[in-house]
């Protein structure tokens, strides 16, 4: 019964499908922080020509 269990890999397949999502998850997140401030930036850039112009 042990032997059976060890070689059991149904399992396996979740846990890399779960690594996986992990690892793209940080990949967005993090390029969603490095887009987030250079956004910001032209987002006043925009703000600041529209005040101007009213």
């Amino acid at each position: 019964m042990i032997c059976h269990f060890l070689k059991d890999t149904k399992g396996a397949a979740a846990i890399e499908y779960a690594l996986i999502a992990s690892l793209v998850s940080i990949v967005v997140v993090g390029g969603f922080v490095a887009l987030g401030s250079s956004m910001e930036g032209t987002f006043e850039y925009i703000k600041d020509s529209v005040l101007a112009i009213l």
